[in-house]
């Protein structure tokens, strides 16, 4: 039963993941490199994210410097008392104004 919950886990965060990349290229004025979109990722309880790195796919318009990229390091933290989750979002500081 744990790999049944771990798997139907890992489906949920691909899925919101998804659907949170979706919903930014609804509003293409909010996209400039593509840095954003490309970082939002999904992690089980105690694991890696799906993606260790991730960048840019242009130069930004507005200040003409080359794409970004970035990376990620760690696990998350593991939920008490044998509860598992799955954790969806992105490590880009300013992805709380967008």
């Amino acid at each position: 039963m744990y790999d049944r919950v771990r798997k139907a886990l890992t489906a949920m965060g691909v899925q919101a993941a998804t659907l949170a990349k979706t919903e930014l290229q609804k509003t293409p004025s909010r996209i400039d490199t593509g840095l954003l979109r490309n970082s939002i990722t999904h992690a089980l309880d105690g694991e890696s994210t799906a993606i260790s790195g991730y960048s840019g796919d242009k130069p930004s318009k507005y200040t003409g410097k080359p794409a970004e990229s970035g990376t990620y390091s760690g696990t998350m933290p593991s939920e008490a008392q044998g509860r598992q989750a799955v954790y969806v979002g992105t490590n880009v500081s300013y992805s709380v104004y967008v």
